[in-house]
C-alpha cells in the first residue's frame, strides 16, 4: 500500500438526459430519473479510485463553505476519504451540469468559480507531501505552485492534466 497525495478540483456534477443535439427549446421536458447530481471532479475521482485500489490517500482540495461543499465532505467521509485537508475557501463550490443523449454524446458546462484565481497554502502541502510516497497534481491553477515543491523534496509526481488540445497546450506544459 502507498501513501499518494491528491491535489484537485471537487464540484457539484449534475447530469440530465437530453433527447437530442442541438437541444430543441421548450418550455419543460418531464424526465423521470433523468437528472440527477452528485459529488464528482477529478480530484474526487482518483482519491475514490487510489482508495478501491487500497492506497491510503490524502486528498488536498478547496470549495466553498456553502450545501455543496458540505455534501462533498460529507460524501467523501462516507466512503473512507479524510477531508481535513478540503480548505473552504472558495466564494462557493464550484458546480458542472452533464448533458447527455441516448448516443452518449455530451456537453459539459463547468462552472470552477474562484477556483483559478486562489492559492491553496502550500505550508500545508508541502508538510503532507513529506509524508507521501509520490504525490497527484491535477492541472488546476491550485496545484500549479505545487509542482515545483515537489520536486525540491523529490517526490515522484504523477498527473492528470484530464483535457488537453495538443502535446505543446500553453495551460497544461508545467504539468506535461
Amino acid at each position: 500500500m502507498k501513501h499518494i497525495l491528491v491535489s484537485g478540483m471537487l464540484n457539484i456534477e449534475t447530469t440530465a438526459e437530453v433527447n437530442s443535439f442541438p437541444v430543441e427549446y421548450q418550455p419543460i421536458d418531464y424526465k423521470f430519473f433523468g437528472v440527477s447530481s452528485a459529488p464528482s471532479g477529478v480530484g474526487l475521482n482518483i482519491a475514490l479510485a487510489l482508495t478501491a485500489l487500497g492506497d491510503s490517500v490524502s486528498l488536498l482540495s478547496v470549495c466553498g463553505n456553502d450545501i455543496s461543499g458540505n455534501v462533498i465532505k460529507e460524501s467523501l467521509v462516507n466512503q473512507g476519504i479524510n477531508t481535513d485537508l478540503i480548505l473552504p475557501i472558495l466564494e462557493e463550490t464550484p458546480q458542472s451540469v452533464v448533458l447527455y443523449d441516448k448516443n452518449g454524446r455530451r456537453r459539459i458546462i463547468c462552472d470552477l468559480k474562484n477556483a483559478q484565481d486562489i492559492k491553496y497554502d502550500i505550508n500545508i502541502f508541502k508538510a503532507q507531501a513529506e509524508k507521501c510516497d509520490c504525490v497527484c497534481l491535477c492541472n488546476i491553477n491550485f496545484s500549479r505552485d505545487m509542482l515545483a515543491v515537489a520536486k525540491s523534496i523529490g517526490k515522484p509526481i504523477v498527473t492528470d492534466v484530464h483535457v488537453i488540445s495538443s502535446l505543446n497546450d500553453e495551460y497544461n506544459s508545467d504539468f506535461m
